[in-house]
């Protein structure tokens, strides 16, 4: 992958990912502070919101390549959900340390969880799972 392309793709999935966490923000907020529900219990609905919007900005966005190329979409759909149960089952461990731990503000418990668990762990098995079928 040339460098221009490398950093395409990090714009790219800076932008996906902005718009995921700004959903799962968004449902977070809109269940805790306007709906009464506790930020645990609110947690895992405001993910599964923001992963729907980052698999689908995945790929086809971030990591865009010829119909022809691109994997299956069971197959990875597949390998993403089991990804992102992983990754939901960090977020939910980090948030949960996050708050209880350091009494951290719900949603920068949110913020700091997400981006270690995206930086650590989502990304690198993400440019495996929507990596183009060799022809």
């Amino acid at each position: 992958m040339s460098e221009a392309s490398a950093r395409g793709r990090a714009v790219r999935v800076l932008f996906v990912g902005a718009l995921a966490s700004g959903l799962d923000f968004a449902v977070l907020y809109l269940l805790v502070d306007l709906l009464g529900f506790s930020p645990s219990t609110a947690n895992l609905p405001s993910l599964l919101a923001g992963a729907a919007v980052q698999f689908c900005g995945c790929r086809y966005y971030v990591f865009p390549v010829e119909s022809s190329a691109r994997p299956p979409l069971v197959p990875q759909l597949l390998s993403f959900g089991v990804t992102e149960a992983g990754a939901l089952v960090l977020n939910a461990v980090a948030f949960q340390a996050f708050v209880t731990f350091f009494a951290a503000p719900y949603l920068l418990a949110r913020l700091v969880g997400q981006v270690l668990v995206f930086v650590l762990f989502s990304f690198p098995i993400w440019t495996r799972i929507f990596r183009a079928r060799p022809a």
